[in-house]
């Protein structure tokens, strides 16, 4: 399940102070990378089934109320759940930041001293972040958005020695951007999860 972001929190901050410039540009983001995000996973993603939720729905999400709040591919609602009631085994995907754990940081054999922190990981590098049903972090060494995993980043733009790429939407005015991202992700979890196919 991809969670599509709609800032709602932020324009509500920016009406409240009888802001609607910003309110307005904020909106328009939202719209931008919500655009962007759906084509990237319709284009590029072919590990499995998905849906769209917005960010505003994470309630009913969590209390598996998926009548009328998933979206398929094309933004149409889904009319009934594709989830059985007692199917646990799907991910929330969100494009964010990875705060990781002080433990991560201090206990991992694979720890980056000075590039893998709560600051870098929370403030700089946006990412696919991968989530269980319950919303808690799915651990290493699954694909999960940390910089742990074998291949640990859903994010085209850092890869070594190649030049970095662009993202497919910047806001003007705020820190709100969109890099394709899903081609990534289909094929680390594509790999992952055959090598760990249960027979």
């Amino acid at each position: 399940m991809v969670k599509l972001p709609t800032y709602h929190k932020r324009i509500l901050v920016y009406e409240k102070a009888k802001n609607y410039k910003y309110a307005k540009i904020c909106r328009n983001d939202a719209a931008n990378v919500q655009k962007e995000m759906v084509a990237d996973f319709k284009e590029n993603f072919s590990f499995c089934d998905y849906y769209f939720f917005y960010d505003t729905l994470n309630d009913a999400i969590l209390n598996r109320q998926f009548t009328g709040v998933l979206f398929d591919k094309n933004l149409n609602p889904v009319s009934v759940s594709p989830i059985a009631p007692d199917d646990t085994n799907y991910q929330i995907i969100y494009f964010g930041n990875y705060v990781s754990e002080i433990a991560e940081v201090t206990d991992s054999k694979k720890g980056r001293p000075g590039r893998e922190n709560t600051y870098n990981v929370g403030s700089q590098t946006m990412r696919l972040v991968l989530l269980n049903h319950n919303f808690d972090r799915i651990p290493d060494p699954a694909p999960n958005g940390t910089l742990y995993t074998r291949l640990p980043t859903f994010f085209s733009g850092n890869k070594k020695g190649k030049k970095k790429s662009k993202p497919v939407y910047k806001s003007k005015k705020f820190d709100i951007y969109y890099y394709p991202s899903a081609k990534y992700l289909s094929s680390h979890m594509d790999r992952y999860y055959n090598e760990h196919k249960v027979e």
